[in-house]
């Protein structure tokens, strides 16, 4: 059957495209999930799988997910329903909204943001960041190793591989946004000199929110549920800590500077 036709087919009912839009959103699924979400009888569900068997797979560990041609039917659904903004706008400071939008909705940015552009634009901003504060090495191992540990530990302990490189090495990038600003918070925080309770805290944030950036990116591509996810999150930021702190690094923050805050305040 031609391309266009399996597209068309898998399109026009929809149930097939509430199917297409759960994948796409959240990335691979267990069968449970989804009917969950459907609310329809197995029956119905393994008929509308039938029906889209060149647009979803199942894999070696029970998840249904996208494939290539369901990516593209994907990007045809966003598109209908006007959810793509980044193919109309050439030249647009909405890359910075995208990134503000990143920072504040991280649910959100990984569900509709899908840009190059605005990945690119994370990483020169982390640069400049890690300029601030003169921690090159800190640059290099605040990007390489919660990368590293994410993929090792959740082979480790799920089994799993990621299989969607290119959407890891665009939306990875979203998970830096906390250590953009952390410099800059810092800076002004000792400028306008704080109390060191507060200087810590912001240390605190960041690292929290960058938890929570990795445990939404970590269950965006491998479809875990979030207890799952923030497991290899936690995983990956106490051994990425060990890893700093070891270094002498002063950037990015660590989940030390959470063990100091508490002691400083008396917990």
């Amino acid at each position: 059957m031609a391309e266009e036709q399996l597209l068309f087919d898998a399109l026009s009912h929809e149930t097939r495209r509430k199917i297409i839009r759960i994948l796409g959103e959240h990335g691979p699924q267990q069968y449970t999930v989804i009917l969950e979400q459907l609310g329809i009888e197995t029956g119905v569900l393994n008929y509308h799988l039938g029906k889209l068997g060149k647009i979803v797979e199942k894999d070696s560990s029970g998840l249904y997910r996208l494939t290539r041609l369901g990516e593209k039917a994907y990007s045809i659904l966003l598109f209908t329903e006007g959810r793509l903004p980044h193919t109309q706008h050439k030249v647009s400071y909405r890359w910075l909204l995208d990134i503000l939008t990143i920072f504040v909705n991280p649910v959100a940015a990984l569900r509709d943001i899908f840009s190059l552009h605005v990945s690119a634009a994370i990483i020169v901003l982390y640069f400049l960041a890690a300029y601030i504060v003169r921690s090159p090495l800190g640059l290099f191992m605040g990007y390489i190793a919660p990368l590293i540990l994410d993929i090792a530990s959740t082979y480790i302990i799920y089994g799993l591989t990621p299989r969607k490189w290119r959407e890891i090495a665009i939306k990875y990038n979203y998970i830096l946004t906390p250590y953009i600003f952390y410099p800059l918070l810092q800076l002004t925080a000792v400028k306008l000199r704080f109390p060191v309770e507060s200087i810590i805290l912001i240390d605190v944030f960041a690292v929290t929110w960058h938890i929570i950036y990795n445990t939404l990116l970590i269950r965006d591509i491998y479809g875990l549920d979030y207890t799952k996810s923030i497991i290899i999150a936690f995983i990956s930021e106490i051994f990425s800590s060990q890893l700093y702190e070891r270094l002498g690094l002063i950037y990015p923050p660590s989940a030390g500077s959470i063990t100091r805050f508490i002691a400083l305040i008396g917990i």
